[in-house]
């Protein structure tokens, strides 16, 4: 099996020893426990000391849970938050003229006098689509739990593990929460499956790894937190007790123009009042110069104490607050990053010795495939000193390619590789030649700059008409909305033109690679469906929605931007590998976000529109600060 010189093969000499066949009870072989290691040290995970003990049906079972989870999961959470956004929300469905499981959007959320009410105006779904959506989802996560189940060993062990069995406990509850909705549609103004999709969002392993990021920094910023508000209650007891004999004293103003005086204590007429000003100004709000005015105008001394309250609160904590919270994040991610290495290290060590691992790995979704012909080219790379064996740091090597792996895509497009016959006969390689070529002025990317350039003048010129007061100007300066939307239709069906040229010149699977070429092809195919739909002589579709999707298509120079201006491109980069960063600390907000919206809309719902007798000629109406409210998820 092994070299007395700790040296082990993993080329393949036999497809026989992969999963043949033979009892479920059967123990695993050296392979597939080697197999199994890798694949938890791939994940960071602690090598688990009862794989040697495990048979084949364990194997089995968990290669079919991690095939069945990844992406399908996602996909799955990603419906539910769609759900969420667009079901309709409960109080719409209370009164009984309006609940219906099937009604048109519109039916739904009136104000009870018929009054103006504002929402998000998303097409809401109706109950009789959104809960069976819902559920199908349901389905598929309760199955993804049994496969957990089995792939854990039994019940026993899947309910020692917190997170997964926290995982099925949400899922049941959602579950039976949808179920117990679609029976009594009209009788419930509270669900709890709202708040379970969103903790499941909050459950997946990116969200779950700043989850906890964050609450490791808690104690050292409840730490400072602590000193902040101590200083702003003793701050505030100071201002109290040196106004305290001043509270009916008025700023002197001369000459007296008849007006009610300013207290030179206004604010701080207590030690309560006197500690809120004083938060107050910590948090920087917008009338923090009116706090501090009174007392200054009264005694310049004053103003000392309002410099050092600056000075300690509003720049040494604030720094401090920064610092200490960078500095526990960081050091808790190092820790985590160390971990995952240490445990890395540990499964391979594990691993290691154990010779035709590789086919045994292709079985799994943690590792990307490896075609068996690329199996040799592999180890004869990595095979440094040509022994036909590889050492441990070879073995690492390997491992490390494995996890990275490689895109391996066709040389030849579809066209190419079922018509040769037509490919040759047009001389499509040319065209091919063309539409690769970067460097010449006259390729097909060259056509394509010169392309977005002139529509996004065009562009601009349409939209600085339509910005124009004159309705004379507003409609005839440039030309007609109905000239300029054939305008940008015909730009849309340039775009359509090169998008199928790509495609039928480059492997799709090349094409689809890279980010910038999806972005691409599915705004050109949206642009397409809304400028024949606009042609449509009984579709409506507003110039301004083509004009969007147009805008969206010229995105693209910035990639233009990025790849030719060398300071402009640095600056690109750096905003994107900072939205990449900040991905899972957003998810968090989210999660926190939806649940306090969800919360929201069960309690606040449907009772803020025009009509509130309640609101009537507050200062909330007055500033029409009505359109801020919980009256959808929206």
């Amino acid at each position: 099996m092994s070299a007395p010189s700790e040296k082990t093969s993993l080329l393949h000499q036999s497809n026989e020893y992969l999963h043949p066949k033979r009892p479920g009870a059967s123990p695993l072989t050296q392979i597939e426990q080697a197999a199994w290691h890798t694949e938890n040290a791939m994940l960071g995970a602690f090598p688990d000391s009862e794989i040697a003990g495990l048979h084949l049906e364990h194997r089995l079972a968990y290669l079919k849970f991690q095939t069945s989870q990844n992406p399908e999961r996602e996909i799955i959470l990603a419906v539910l938050v769609f759900v969420t956004f667009m079901e309709v929300p409960l109080w719409c469905l209370l009164p009984s003229d309006a609940a219906s499981y099937f009604a048109y959007p519109s039916s739904y959320c009136h104000a009870p006098d018929a009054s103006q009410i504002y929402l998000s105006n998303l097409p809401y779904i109706p109950p009789g689509l959104s809960v069976p959506l819902e559920l199908t989802c349901y389905a598929f996560l309760l199955r993804l739990v049994y496969l957990n189940i089995k792939a854990s060993f039994g019940l026993a062990r899947f309910c020692s593990q917190p997170l997964p069995l926290f995982r099925a406990v949400v899922t049941v509850l959602a579950t039976a929460d949808a179920l117990l909705f679609f029976v009594r549609l009209n009788s419930t103004s509270v669900r709890l499956a709202p708040y379970l999709r969103l903790v499941l969002v909050g459950l997946t392993p990116t969200v779950m790894m700043s989850i906890k990021q964050t609450l490791s920094i808690l104690p050292s910023f409840v730490d400072i937190l602590t000193l902040v508000l101590a200083v702003v209650a003793f701050s505030g007891f100071l201002f109290a007790m040196f106004l305290d004999d001043d509270v009916d004293v008025c700023i002197p103003r001369v000459p007296d123009d008849g007006s009610e005086c300013t207290k030179v204590a206004e604010k701080f007429e207590s030690l309560k009042t006197s500690i809120y000003s004083m938060a107050v100004v910590a948090a920087g709000a917008q009338d923090t110069p009116d706090t501090q005015v009174p007392s200054y105008a009264h005694n310049r001394s004053f103003g000392v104490l309002w410099l050092a309250f600056y000075a300690v609160v509003n720049f040494l904590f604030l720094n401090l607050i920064l610092g200490v919270v960078y500095q526990k994040y960081t050091e808790n991610l190092k820790a985590h990053v160390l971990d995952f290495f240490r445990n890395r290290a540990k499964g391979l060590r594990l691993a290691y010795k154990l010779g035709q691992l590789i086919e045994e790995i292709n079985g799994s979704e943690i590792i990307p495939y490896t075609p068996a012909s690329h199996v040799e080219f592999l180890f004869t790379g990595m095979d440094e000193d040509e022994s036909g064996f590889v050492d441990f740091e070879e073995f690492l090597k390997i491992c490390f390619a494995l996890q990275e792996s490689f895109a391996r895509v066709p040389t030849r497009s579809h066209l190419e590789a079922t018509y040769p016959d037509l490919w040759a006969r047009w001389r499509l390689e040319r065209v091919k030649d063309w539409v690769t070529d970067e460097v010449s002025r006259v390729g097909l990317p060259a056509v394509m700059t010169v392309v977005l350039t002139v529509n996004s003048v065009l562009i601009f010129m349409e939209s600085y008409q339509d910005l124009q007061h004159n309705p004379r100007q507003k409609g005839h300066m440039f030309a007609t909305k109905t000239c300029w939307g054939f305008v940008n239709m015909a730009f849309s069906l340039v775009y359509g033109a090169e998008l199928g040229i790509k495609l039928a010149t480059i492997p799709f699977a090349k094409y689809w690679l890279y980010s910038k070429n999806r972005f691409d092809s599915l705004v050109t195919v949206l642009l397409l469906g809304v400028s024949f739909c606009w042609a449509c002589p009984g579709v409506s579709v507003n110039s301004e929605t083509l004009r969007f999707f147009m805008i969206l298509r010229l995105l693209r120079l910035l990639e233009l931007v990025s790849a030719h201006v060398r300071r402009y491109g640095f600056i690109l980069d750096c905003v994107k590998f900072m939205v990449r960063g900040c991905v899972s600390v957003t998810m968090v907000v989210f999660v926190a976000s939806g649940l306090w919206c969800v919360l929201g809309v069960q309690v606040y719902g449907g009772k803020v529109y025009a009509g509130q007798q309640k609101l009537v000629g507050s200062d909330y109406f007055d500033s029409n600060f009505d359109v801020f409210n919980f009256n959808d998820f929206g």
